[in-house]
């Protein structure tokens, strides 16, 4: 696995992707993104009839999965039952194997409802076949771009993804094509090749993406069992593309799961490119949704499961049970962006508002929003966010550089154990760490023309908007609009709009009525 061939010139230009990446996640990590959240279930040991090493993992509708194992052409059908409110795996049952056609390092799988079949990428070869479930007899092989020949050993299709309904299918290999450049080191990541096939399972498009470094040198000197890539890729309902990184590094010991949401806009498509060391091209942009590090669990399969109560989906984990780390599962929950690109319609306003947003130093970072004099007529215009996958919450802020209303921050506020009712009227939700984005304090009450909402953030999590240095924090073209809105029913929103500022500078935000 370890390659230790890094030319001068390789090195600097990876340097050069790499500086552009961290400088782009910085300006793109924006309001439009997917939240992750582990249930707190922690790992989930599993075993039965002769399930081992499974690096892949896919759902098939209901409780029904199937994972491939990266030592034998097998597929196991496992039923999961994940709990309908917080996504926590209630039981896990492995059923006989069904024995696939081919296959020697099987790694990814993706379930296609439309043929009763399942893809599956093997880093020998490498491959992507399509096979029966009902018998494992080969459907077809796909074919892939010729670079993809040009993989380093066990480095090759780790992850495999079909967007619900069908549009997409996506791999990736581990880590850098040997034209690629270098495999990752305790300093940089690695570059590879995000690869789409369209409805019709043609290629079209290819995307490069840039791994995080590893996390230390965990004994002897120099890279050898440590290592940095893309493990596994979740393809969402909306066109989204999440990305799995596993790195092995001593810092924390043991593996690192990072997960990450992508985004293509400003990259390059580099299916014209034999080569990328010396090329020039954008890579990805990516925003970490959410980190985990395991020092007996192999996490390298991801899936994306049901959708639960608050609207949020179960994503599940699974660990290859080989070299002596655990076979297991682990449960967390995706739920949607909270906002809209553009803001909502037909929203309650009230007579008074105000708005208040302040970056200071990260640590003490500041946000209130008021809603006063409203009419809500009954308190179920709330729903009820006091149950666990009961009613969340939108906090979204619209700006307007240009005259054109553009979503610029936003927060999900979940349901749960941090809501209690206030009285018969309403809700207060707190929550002194931030994690809902840096909301620490909510409440609403409804009345006829007394009608109430109010809340407050800060701290880390926050993360004001930000312009350039110079700018202000929001451009007000012509208004900023803030809404709060019942995410199970976003009928029920309320409004605010300024037209005009009392303080936008770029540190700070003000404006009432």
């Amino acid at each position: 696995m370890v390659d230790r061939h890094h030319p001068n010139q390789t090195m600097r230009f990876r340097y050069l992707v790499v500086a552009f990446l961290m400088s782009s996640l910085a300006a793109t990590a924006t309001a439009q993104t997917w939240g992750i959240s582990s249930t707190g279930q922690g790992s989930i040991a599993f075993s039965g009839n002769g399930a081992e090493e499974l690096g892949g993992l896919t759902w098939a509708g209901g409780t029904q999965y199937y994972a491939v194992t990266d030592n034998e052409a097998k597929m196991f059908p496992i039923t999961i039952q994940v709990n309908s409110n917080s996504g926590a795996i209630e039981s896990v049952n492995v059923a006989p194997v069904v024995t696939l056609a081919i296959g020697t390092d099987l790694e990814g799988i993706a379930y296609n409802s439309a043929n009763s079949s399942v893809f599956v990428s093997d880093e020998a070869g490498p491959a992507i076949r399509e096979y029966s479930i009902a018998t494992g007899s080969v459907l077809q092989t796909l074919t892939l771009p010729p670079v993809f020949a040009g993989h380093r050993s066990n480095l090759s299709l780790e992850s495999l993804s079909l967007q619900p309904g069908g549009n997409a299918l996506w791999t990736a290999n581990e880590e850098a094509l040997t034209a690629d450049g270098p495999i990752s080191s305790f300093t940089a990541g690695t570059v590879v090749r995000l690869q789409r096939f369209n409805a019709a399972l043609s290629a079209s498009g290819q995307w490069a993406y840039v791994t995080d470094a590893i996390h230390g040198d965990i004994g002897n000197n120099g890279r050898d069992t440590e290592a940095s890539g893309v493990s596994d890729l979740v393809a969402l309902p909306t066109g989204d593309l999440l990305v799995m990184e596993r790195a092995l590094g001593a810092v924390p010991f043991g593996f690192r799961i990072r997960l990450y949401q992508v985004d293509l806009t400003t990259a390059t498509d580099i299916s014209s490119l034999a080569d990328l060391d010396g090329e020039t091209y954008t890579p990805v942009t990516k925003t970490l949704l959410w980190e985990g590090s395991f020092p007996g669990n192999n996490f390298e399969g991801i899936a994306l499961g049901p959708q639960i109560s608050g609207g949020v989906y179960s994503l599940l984990l699974v660990s290859d049970g080989g070299g002596g780390v655990q076979q297991a599962l682990y449960a967390l929950t995706l739920a949607p962006p909270p906002c809209t690109p553009a803001p909502l319609s037909g929203c309650r306003s009230p007579e008074r508002s105000g708005l208040a947003f302040r970056r200071v130093d990260g640590q003490r970072d500041k946000l209130s929003w008021t809603w006063r004099r409203g009419t809500i007529e009954n308190v179920s215009a709330f729903g009820n966010p006091t149950l666990p996958g009961g009613t969340p919450f939108g906090v979204c802020i619209y700006d307007s550089p240009g005259g054109v209303l553009t979503l610029a921050w936003s927060a999900r506020v979940r349901a749960g154990a941090e809501w209690r009712a206030v009285g018969s009227r309403g809700f207060r939700y707190r929550e002194r760490d931030g994690a809902a984005d840096g909301i620490v304090n909510m409440v609403m009450r409804s009345g006829d023309g007394n009608a109430s909402a109010a809340l407050r953030g800060k701290g880390v999590n926050l993360q004001p908007p930000s312009n350039p240095p110079s700018g202000p924090m929001l451009e007000h073209g012509t208004e900023v609009v803030v809404q709060l809105v019942n995410l199970e029913n976003s009928a029920e929103c309320l409004a605010a709009s300024y037209s005009s500022a009392a303080t936008d500078s770029p540190d700070e935000y003000k404006a009432r009525f």
